[in-house]
């Protein structure tokens, strides 16, 4: 192999080793709930999101336009709780940490763990966990026909 070649499939399984196609979203499934992230407290302009997400039995996915701005420690987090607006509605007990979030913006997916009933939740959060703040949260609106 030439030694430009060899470069680029390294660096092709280096993307794939540490996730950059599993931040693309898939195709399939049946969608079960979908979600819009919204700016929680209107008087906070640096706390905010937007885009939509989809929820699927196995991952959540987010939509091309979804953005939240710059900062540090993001986590993505899936709450029991559907209406989340300040960091008073958190509680340690009541959500499930999918991963760190990967991009500010554009389409990415979350796996949701085995065993996890998506049903039983009721948001999905963006939580920076440099400041403990609430950034944005998505209530889940589910397709009854879909969680039957």
């Amino acid at each position: 192999m030439t030694k430009t070649l060899t470069i680029a499939v390294l660096a092709g399984l280096l993307v794939l080793f540490i996730g950059g196609a599993a931040a693309q979203p898939r195709t399939g499934g049946k969608v079960l709930a979908t979600g819009e992230f919204i700016q929680a407290d209107p008087t906070n302009s640096r706390h905010r999101g937007k885009g939509r997400l989809t929820a699927y039995a196995d991952r959540i996915e987010f939509g091309e336009a979804f953005e939240v701005p710059l900062g540090p420690k993001y986590h993505v987090y899936l709450m029991l709780d559907a209406e989340i607006r300040s960091n008073d509605d958190i509680s340690i007990g009541r959500l499930i940490d999918l991963g760190r979030l990967r991009h500010f913006k554009g389409a990415q997916t979350y796996e949701i763990p085995r065993g996890i009933d998506l049903a039983n939740w009721g948001s999905i959060i963006i939580y920076c966990e440099g400041f403990e703040t609430l950034i944005s949260p998505a209530g889940l609106s589910f397709n009854r026909e879909a969680v039957r």
